[in-house]
């Protein structure tokens, strides 16, 4: 049997070697596991904070489409209700014009639960939440989701929500709107 002769210096890898590589290997894949988790996490999180931002834009435009074109603004004189819009829509589907038939006020509400919510005085009228998965701040600080009335005929509209989940900061979307036939 002939055994072949190392050149010296040469002894193989060792235990310890190998357990140090293995060691520095486990490391690198775990930073990169946790690199790759953070990353999927903050793109779920700006799709949150999208999708919140999309469904405010949209209600503010509903309730904007139907302000514009109001022909009567109810403001109750004492504003104890900031929470709350109630318009008229002389609508002509049969309807006498110029006087208010059922189904045409319409109140836009932010419930005490942070909904928002549609209904109008028909008699089969359902409420309609506008923006799901999203809860609005009613809680009457500074940052609160409310209807102001800066002047006659104008609405002011400053919605401030988040997702149910509460993963992502609240989203403030604000304007105001001059209601045209006032």
């Amino acid at each position: 049997m002939s055994t072949v002769a190392r050149p010296s210096g040469e002894r193989g890898t060792s235990v310890i070697e190998l357990s140090v590589s293995m060691f520095i290997i486990g490391v690198v894949g775990l930073i990169m596991v946790a690199w790759m988790a953070a990353a999927g996490r903050t793109t779920q999180t700006q799709e949150d904070v999208t999708s919140s931002l999309d469904a405010l834009r949209e209600a503010k435009s509903q309730l904007v489409r139907e302000l514009r074109f109001a022909d009567e603004l109810a403001v109750d004189s004492t504003l104890s209700n900031a929470h709350e819009v109630t318009i008229w829509i002389d609508s002509v589907d049969g309807g006498e014009v110029g006087v208010a038939d059922l189904g045409e006020w319409i109140t836009w509400k932010i419930t005490a639960e942070g909904t928002l919510v549609r209904t109008t005085d028909g008699p089969d009228d359902v409420p309609v939440e506008v923006t799901r998965g999203l809860v609005f701040d009613v809680d009457g600080g500074p940052e609160s989701s409310v209807f102001t009335y800066p002047a006659v005929g104008v609405v002011g509209i400053h919605f401030v929500a988040q997702t149910v989940d509460s993963r992502t900061s609240p989203q403030t979307i604000e304007t105001q709107v001059r209601v045209r036939n006032q």
